[in-house]
């Protein structure tokens, strides 16, 4: 079993649809935070419509917003954010001790400098959940999932201003991504092949 984490984002929603193209028994999470963006639910039932298949949300039993979290009494600590910690790590956590087991958890980080680098932590201190980054192997940037998503002509709506700001950004660290591309993908490559 995969395990494919929906963010109500556009990066994760098409990090979703390759991993439902690729792996045979594929389950949809999103986590619940309760300080989402109010138009979440229409995005998470229209890409449930393109899946044709469910998305499991999950939530924390403890609370149900970033405000319960906060009166704890720090915003950020030692471990990172509060809110992340309680909202969705710890949500997380939870979920992978009920599975028990899966062959690898779909991630929706994009071809971009800061999310490689991400998704590398993420390998690193968290090698149990068997990580997968099907955009950064199939080298999708943000931009490239917004136009995926505009095609399937249900996306959020995303202003030509938008994507013309992100594909400026993306062309930005086009050299960067040039120079370190061949490493990204052999690591990545070498890990799912094990």
């Amino acid at each position: 079993m995969i395990i494919a984490w929906f963010s109500c984002g556009v990066t994760s929603a098409v990090a979703c649809k390759i991993a439902l193209s690729l792996y045979e028994n594929v389950q949809l999470y999103y986590i619940e935070t309760g300080s989402g963006h109010p138009d979440n639910t229409r995005f998470l039932a229209d890409c449930e419509k393109w899946y044709n298949q469910p998305i499991h949300i999950i939530r924390s039993d403890k609370y149900s917003c970033v405000s319960d979290v906060l009166r704890k009494g720090y915003i950020n600590g030692a471990h990172g954010a509060a809110c992340t910690l309680e909202l969705k790590k710890k949500v997380r956590y939870k979920l992978e001790k009920e599975l028990g087991s899966w062959d690898g958890q779909v991630w929706g980080f994009d071809y971009d400098p800061k999310e490689i680098n991400r998704a590398i932590r993420l390998k690193q201190q968290y090698p149990n959940t068997k990580p997968v980054f099907p955009l950064i192997e199939k080298q999708i940037t943000k931009p490239d999932a917004m136009r995926i998503c505009n095609n399937c002509r249900f996306a959020k709506n995303i202003s030509h201003d938008q994507i013309g700001t992100l594909a400026s950004y993306a062309r930005k660290f086009q050299k960067c991504l040039e120079s370190c591309r061949d490493v990204v993908i052999i690591l990545f490559m070498k890990d799912s092949h094990t």
